[in-house]
């Protein structure tokens, strides 16, 4: 700190550190050898990112100055040169954009709000209207509840979880023949998310669409909690029960003795809950693997997620161009050279940035029809030597032809010219 409290000190020494683990990392790499750089990204991120950016919950409205934002900019510079590689005197936001990086003051004030917004979901910040605080109400306010909560230890743990292997998946090596099989996915495709169950003994199969900003693993774990409340609500009977999912990562937080999320400890508490009335295992599937002890029950582990329907919509783009095909006709000069191109029928090609709606499809369509019936007029009253030298030059192999305008019909001729 210093005596004006403007944060300069701190962040010179911020830079000062963060330039130093740079040329650490620099010493590893040269023009034509070294690290890859996908290595040196991760080196960034892990390692000088983290020394730069250390405490900016605090110390955000420091880069407000330029001067002091240009100081980031140098050192975030030296690393985006050694990433891409690029000649020293390409300028600094060209690298950025390379790089797909923020600009130096939008990155600061990003990770002040995501700390803020983490220490806001606990009893330990206090929200006014001055200083750094003022974080949470920038550009767009903070919600007003996450994922995340303190950890605490919980040793009770009554259920089971088996992650096997690869090969005792491969060699049938997991058996339960005697258990209640339920299957579920999660999944994030084209920023939607998604969860899924299917089970065919219990007759169920659900997908629940969940909110755009969850990740997979949310997904993953609340499709399991989901299962195990249905459990709880519907079953009276006494069974024995086994949950499948493919990640390792919501299997082993689980089976955690502590967890930060609220959505973890709350599914463990159901957990927890069903094992004091029935046997209740978590198991690991490998997925994408078509295991041959999942196809007893439903042929295979890709049949399971097809009907769990967990958020694996895509919409399909459109085609790049749209044939109208018209009935055959007394053609022109011009009209043959298209007809020569395209076959016996007269085909008009639209391309997708031609129009933006139906509408104007067949607007153009429609104009294309006048137009063919006004040629068909015209060639009917040519006299009957111009009409037998249409004919003539009708039945002449044409080398080369021309592709017609889609607008007057012209040959050789550009839409944006006609």
């Amino acid at each position: 700190m210093d005596s004006k409290l403007n944060w300069k000190a701190n962040l010179v020494e911020r830079v000062r550190k963060a330039t130093c683990a740079t040329y650490c990392c620099r010493r590893a790499i040269g023009r034509s050898w070294g690290l890859q750089p996908r290595i040196l990204n991760w080196l960034y991120t892990a390692v000088i990112e983290p020394t730069l950016l250390y405490g900016v919950a605090f110390w955000w409205q420091a880069t407000e100055k330029a001067c002091h934002s240009k100081l980031i900019d140098k050192t975030r510079r030296i690393s985006a040169l050694q990433i891409t590689g690029a000649l020293r005197f390409t300028p600094t936001k060209a690298l950025f954009t390379l790089l797909h990086w923020l600009p130096s003051r939008l990155l600061v004030k990003q990770q002040a709000k995501i700390v803020a917004t983490r220490l806001n979901a606990l009893p330990r910040w206090s929200r006014i209207d001055t200083g750094h605080a003022i974080i949470l109400n920038q550009d767009l306010p903070a919600p007003l509840s996450i994922d995340y909560k303190c950890s605490y230890s919980d040793l009770n743990q009554g259920f089971k979880v088996l992650i096997p292997s690869r090969e005792d998946w491969t060699l049938g090596r997991v058996s339960t023949s005697n258990t209640i099989d339920i299957y579920t996915d999660g999944s994030k495709i084209d920023n939607r998310v998604g969860c899924g169950i299917f089970s065919e003994r219990l007759g169920l199969s659900v997908s629940l669409r969940l909110p755009n900003y969850c990740s997979v693993f949310q997904a993953e774990v609340m499709a399991i909690h989901y299962v195990v409340k249905w459990i709880l609500d519907n079953c009276t009977s006494v069974e024995s029960y086994s949950i499948f999912s493919d990640s390792q990562a919501a299997v082993k937080s689980l089976v955690s003795t502590s967890a930060s999320s609220i959505i973890t400890q709350n599914c463990r508490v159901s957990l927890n809950d069903l094992a004091m009335c029935a046997n209740v295992q978590l198991i690991w599937v490998p997925g994408h693997r078509d295991i041959a002890a999942n196809i007893n029950t439903l042929s295979s582990e890709h049949q399971i997620k097809t009907k769990c329907g967990a958020a694996k919509r895509t919409v399909q783009e459109p085609t790049s161009e749209v044939h109208i095909a018209v009935p055959p006709m007394p053609q022109t000069i011009e009209q043959s050279a298209i007809g020569s191109n395209s076959g016996t029928d007269l085909q008009l090609n639209i391309k997708r940035r031609d129009f933006v709606n139906l509408e104007e499809l067949v607007a153009l369509a429609e104009d294309f029809e006048l137009l063919r019936r006004e040629q068909e007029t015209t060639n009917h009253n040519k006299p009957s030597e111009e009409r037998n030298h249409t004919m003539k030059v009708q039945n002449m192999k044409i080398d080369h032809p021309k592709l017609a305008c889609r607008r007057c019909g012209q040959c050789g001729l550009i839409a944006s010219r006609c």
